[in-house]
């Protein structure tokens, strides 16, 4: 209270209240005055609108992914690159997914799937080991060791790469959210 007055700094706007009854603000832009509903009844709903909201918040339970859920959704991603199921790899894609080529370029999610389930793409093995996990809350970051032999467009490749994936829970649901790796030499 400051004078009498009550003053609200907003971005560009500035509210006095002039009577008990009635609330006055102010733009910066236009000059104008303008009065709005009685002071009592809005300092009434945006109690009750604060409060609605804090407990809200407050209830709200923080989703946590877990090791094991991890694992699972990266297995699932790979079993569906193994048997050419891109409905599979789907599946465990965050719509946003992006993959980060090994020569700088981007491959979002819908190249992806059709890469997976490309017959111009076959892989005759394909592993990945050495899960390094980090979770943070609903966020994993993946280090992987991948391996897979196999042709693209009839070019043949024999690779091994370090992969960083991560993932997000959201829903209940784990999904991956970005990939890049690198070959190693």
């Amino acid at each position: 209270l400051v004078g009498g007055r009550w003053i609200v700094h907003f971005r560009f706007l500035v509210i006095l209240e002039a009577a008990p009854e009635r609330l006055i603000f102010f733009t910066f832009f236009h000059n104008k005055r303008y009065a709005i509903l009685p002071l009592l009844r809005m300092r009434k709903i945006y109690l009750a609108a604060l409060l609605i909201i804090c407990i809200s918040q407050s209830c709200r339970q923080k989703e946590t992914l877990t090791r094991e859920e991890v694992t699972a959704a990266i297995q699932h991603f790979d079993t569906g690159w193994k048997n050419k199921n891109s409905k599979m790899v789907d599946s465990v894609l965050s719509p946003s997914y992006i993959y980060f080529t090994q020569s700088g370029g981007i491959f979002d999610r819908k190249n992806v799937v059709l890469t997976a389930g490309s017959a111009d793409y076959i892989m005759d093995t394909v592993q990945r080991q050495q899960f390094d996990i980090k979770i943070d809350g609903n966020t994993a970051v993946v280090n992987t060791l991948w391996r897979a032999k196999g042709s693209y467009f009839g070019t043949p490749f024999n690779d091994s790469q370090r992969c960083s994936i991560t993932l997000i829970k959201n829903n209940g649901k784990v999904k991956l959210l970005s990939e890049h790796c690198t070959p190693i030499k």
